[in-house]
């Protein structure tokens, strides 16, 4: 008899599991409203503490961080959320919008996705360009001494920065 019990204990726990496992469907994360994400993301990015979900969008949106579909403080977050903001992160890290490199943001977005119980965001070698490297560096200076004619403001010798255009 202590087998047919261990049975059905193995039994019992594969379809709490399976239940389990169902209840929560692949697109959908935990029940986690894009209220308290958004909070809760400003936060973590520094862009503000005690916030209502209306003004996280504001200050969300002023670094480019807003999902194709908007925000919506009422619908719950799905995964395919979790994984569009953690691009729209990186990318307004790329940018220099946010204080925080894209392999912290990286770190960040993920961190987030724990402390809430959502699906976690894709991992970073399908994000960020060249397998998980930052991008390079913009240049800053022109290669060879500048070329040109000499004459300028310079200190005639060695490369001169090129301004950004925007």
């Amino acid at each position: 008899m202590t087998h047919n019990k261990t049975i059905f204990r193995l039994a019992v726990v594969g379809l709490l599991t399976a239940g389990l496992l169902w209840t929560i469907s692949p697109g959908q994360a935990a029940e986690v409203t894009q209220a308290e994400y958004v909070c809760r993301l400003c936060e973590k990015l520094g862009l503000g503490e005690k916030l209502t979900c209306e003004q996280c969008i504001v200050m969300l949106d002023s670094v480019g961080i807003v999902p194709s579909g908007g925000w919506h403080c009422d619908h719950d977050v799905t995964c395919e959320l979790v994984a569009e903001v953690q691009i729209l992160v990186i990318k307004a890290a790329q940018m220099g919008l946010i204080r925080y490199t894209p392999e912290d943001t990286v770190i960040l977005v993920s961190a987030l996705s724990d402390e809430l119980g959502c699906c976690p965001p894709p991992r970073v070698v399908e994000i960020l360009p060249g397998g998980g490297n930052p991008p390079p560096r913009p240049i800053t200076e022109l290669p060879g001494g500048g070329g040109g004619g000499g004459g300028g403001a310079g200190t005639g010798g060695g490369s001169s920065p090129i301004s950004p255009s925007l």
